[in-house]
């Protein structure tokens, strides 16, 4: 999240669009209703700090991860059940 440059009020992301691969421009409007200027922000990817990609031949020996690991909020338990 963005602070206003104005005010430094929280901002909400009003839309975005990619410009590359690596970049991308977000349009922004200042939540503080005496204010309410909209800004311009620009994100991009300067350096990759990590680009580690596991060899998928070692993957297949792993055992699989037991359900019981992840926190209930990941296992999907309350959330909508669509019938197809």
């Amino acid at each position: 999240m963005f602070r206003c440059p104005k005010c430094k009020a929280s901002t909400r992301t009003r839309s975005s669009e990619s410009l590359s691969d690596t970049t991308q421009r977000a349009y922004h409007q200042c939540n503080n209703l005496f204010c309410g200027i909209t800004f311009v922000t620009m994100a991009e990817v300067t350096h990759i700090i990590s680009n580690n990609t596991p060899d998928p031949a070692s993957l297949r020996n792993l055992p699989p991860i037991p359900l019981t690991a992840f926190p209930r909020s990941h296992r999907g338990d309350g959330q909508l059940e669509i019938p197809i």
